[in-house]
Parts: structure tokens; C-alpha cells; sequence
């Protein structure tokens, strides 16, 4: 609805403008759970302004500070959801297909070619940034050969135990490493897997990640900030995913780092997977006394 009513869209529009503006306070209102608990209490009239009132939220801006903000963008980029869905709105808007000459279909056509190429070259460009950031990451273990097995293991765990406890607090911080540490581990074990029976362990992974991918994808949708939330997390997978295989079959690289490598991301996968919201004194039940009425 943003997307629909924003003011770029809607020049000279009043109404547009007014609805755009009511969409960015309800987004605001639900997002903060204080204003939310507010508006449920007290009604749309009654303390659910915030200090210095409103802000006019941009679309693209929401889905990057929903899901991680830009603490995140060195691992899982940026998403371009909102781009996809802004740059998709502006080619079709609301036109009738039908109303359409047979020019503007062309023209439609020719523009949705061009943004379909756009997009092609910005995962690329995604994927290929993130593989070399992550490589960079996993250098940190793979370069430690100089100190025992033992020794590498802990000090790099201490280092991404550390990352994940900071990360975690950002806006749905936690979902996004349980996420990116799943894709991780996976991966991770799928490359290891390879040398085991004949390969047979790496099948085993494979087949078992596109069953992960398949019950992902065709799962139920309960709202529309879980569907939205949904179309996140498999977008930073498939991501993620074509990022693994690239460090993972790097040409530049020895087999023994490969390796080194795909141990690396397991260890990021499991304490990623483990990350957990922080326990406030507010969410711990009051336990009552049999005896109490």
C-alpha cells in the first residue's frame, strides 16, 4: 500500500498523500510495540503519537530496516524486495493490461526485459560481494594453521559468539541468524559430506536441503508481515546458498582451504542456529503458592 499511494506516484493527488501518510503511522504504531499496547488500550485518538510525531516511512527503506538493518548488510547484502516491488509498480502501476495499445504492451514488455536484466546483475553483483566478505570472514579460521585444532576452534567461536550476541539485537536479528546459520550449516556439511561413501553423504545433504527448501516455500501464511517476513528469509537463502557454493568451489583455492572453509561455515551455522531473544524479568511467570487463591 505504500508502494500504491506514495506521493512520487501520485502527483497533485490529496487523497494519496493523506493515505500514504495514514500507512506510515500504522506501520509505526504496529512496528513499536509501546504504541501498539497503546492503540489497544486507548484508540487511535488517545497516546499513540509518538515524541516529534510521525515519520513519512519510504518502502525500500522499510523491508532494509525491518530485517536487519544495515547491520546485516555484510552478510546477507541488501534485499531488494522493496526495489523489486517499487520498480515493478512503477512499470505496471495500476493499468488495465486490456486498456493498453498494442505500442504500450511493447513499450511494457521492452521495460520489463530491461528491469528483469537489472536484476540479474544486481544478485550477481550481491552474490559476488558477499562471497568475498564471507571469505574474508572464514579467513580468520582457515589462516589460524599455525595453532592447534583446538586452540582455532575456540578462538574463532569466541569470535562469532560475540558477533551473533550484538547482531542479535537488531530488528529481527535473531530470525536472520537462525536463518543465515540453517544455510550455513548446510552447506557447510554438504561440502564435507562429498568425500563420505562415495559421495554419497553430500547426496544425502543435498536431497535433504531441497526437501528444507520445498516445505519452506510451500508453508502457511498466517498474516501479511508473515508473508512478508516469508518472502524475506527465502530471498537471503537462495542468496546465501549461491554464496556458499562460491566459496566453496572457489578455483583460486586449495582443496585443503575449501575444506578449512566449509568447517568454518559450520561452526558460524551453529552458533547462528542457537542464537536466542533475551529472557526479560517481565516475560518470566510469577509462580502462584498451591495454596494461594
Amino acid at each position: 500500500m505504500a508502494i500504491k499511494y506514495h506521493p512520487d506516484k501520485n502527483l497533485n493527488n490529496q487523497e494519496a498523500e493523506e493515505k500514504f501518510k495514514k500507512i506510515s503511522e500504522a506501520y509505526q504504531v504496529l512496528s513499536d510495540p509501546v504504541l501498539r499496547k497503546r492503540y489497544n488500550e486507548f484508540g487511535e485518538e488517545n497516546g499513540i503519537r509518538p515524541d516529534g510525531g510521525f515519520e513519512i516511512v519510504d518502502p525500500e527503506e522499510f523491508f532494509k530496516q525491518s530485517f536487519g538493518g544495515d547491520r546485516f548488510v555484510d552478510i546477507i547484502g541488501e534485499l531488494s524486495m522493496g526495489k523489486d516491488m517499487k520498480e515493478a509498480m512503477e512499470i505496471y502501476g495500476d493499468v488495465d493490461p486490456k486498456s493498453l495499445t498494442p505500442e504500450q504492451k511493447l513499450e511494457k514488455e521492452e521495460q520489463r526485459k530491461n528491469f528483469e536484466k537489472i536484476k540479474i546483475a544486481n544478485r550477481e553483483a550481491r552474490v559476488q560481494q558477499l562471497s568475498a566478505k564471507l571469505i574474508n570472514k572464514l579467513s580468520l579460521y582457515t589462516e589460524l594453521n599455525d595453532i592447534p585444532e583446538e586452540a582455532r576452534h575456540a578462538a574463532f567461536s569466541n569470535i562469532i559468539q560475540i558477533e551473533a550476541e550484538d547482531l542479535k539485537q537488531e530488528s529481527h536479528g535473531v530470525e536472520l541468524l537462525n536463518t543465515i546459520g540453517h544455510t550455513y550449516f548446510t552447506k557447510g556439511n554438504q561440502y564435507l559430506g562429498k568425500g563420505v561413501a562415495f559421495g554419497l553423504g553430500g547426496m544425502f545433504h543435498t536431497m535433504k536441503e531441497k526437501s528444507y527448501i520445498l516445505s519452506e516455500t510451500v508453508g502457511t501464511i498466517r498474516s501479511v508481515l508473515d508473508a512478508i517476513w516469508k518472502g524475506s528469509k527465502l530471498e537471503v537463502e537462495s542468496v546465501l546458498r549461491d554464496v556458499c557454493d562460491r566459496v566453496l568451489t572457489d578455483p583460486t583455492a586449495p582443496k585443503e582451504t575449501l575444506k578449512s572453509r566449509a568447517v568454518g561455515l559450520k561452526i558460524i551455522g551453529s552458533i547462528y542456529q542457537k542464537v536466542k531473544t533475551d529472557v526479560t524479568p517481565e516475560d518470566i511467570p510469577i509462580p502462584i503458592h498451591p495454596s494461594s487463591p
